[in-house]
């Protein structure tokens, strides 16, 4: 199936290969049917070059997935209103796994406060969408933040965030979170 994929794609591997959504219990099914190994393989024979997961559970299960010890790279929850992937982030990028971040903007909640948010940051971003998405980039683990966009001014804005050298100090960081 993968290589029909990489064919239909006109490609020789896949940089990711994202398992979606995992929890506990789809997890526990993956093992049973035994794609972590079919994973693994394909990415022994230069079909995948890294191995991913996004995360829908309580932290602690994310730890649990992660020593799991396929994955490279994971894919979660992080913005200013839901922190509670933060600890779990910072321990599992001091292991060397690539932490991507979606929902930075909480799924428009926080372009909903915007001036309340805006006001955290001094000097005053100029709206809440670029505190943000700066907060979540200046996050020490994070290397990549998915942030949804509906017109071509929204991706010039968070790009000119995403290249900044520091989108936020640690010490500011520390206190807007």
């Amino acid at each position: 199936k993968l290589e029909h994929t990489l064919k239909l794609m006109d490609t020789d591997y896949l940089d990711f290969y994202h398992m979606h959504a995992l929890n506990a219990q789809k997890f526990d099914h993956a093992k049973k049917m035994q794609m972590d190994k079919d994973m693994l393989k394909a990415k022994e024979e230069g079909l995948i070059r890294h191995i991913s997961f996004s995360f829908h559970d309580a932290p602690r299960v994310m730890v649990d997935i992660a020593d799991h010890g396929i994955f490279d790279t994971l894919l979660c929850q992080y913005n200013l209103i839901d922190q509670s992937n933060e600890e779990v982030m910072a321990k599992l990028a001091d292991r060397g796994m690539g932490i991507m971040v979606m929902g930075p903007i909480a799924g428009g909640m926080i372009s909903a406060g915007g001036e309340d948010f805006r006001k955290l940051y001094d000097p005053p971003a100029e709206t809440a969408e670029e505190l943000a998405l700066r907060f979540v980039l200046g996050h020490p683990a994070v290397c990549c933040a998915l942030s949804g966009m509906q017109t071509y001014e929204m991706v010039d804005k968070n790009a000119a965030v995403a290249s900044l050298p520091e989108p936020m100090t640690e010490e500011k960081w520390r206190e807007v979170g």
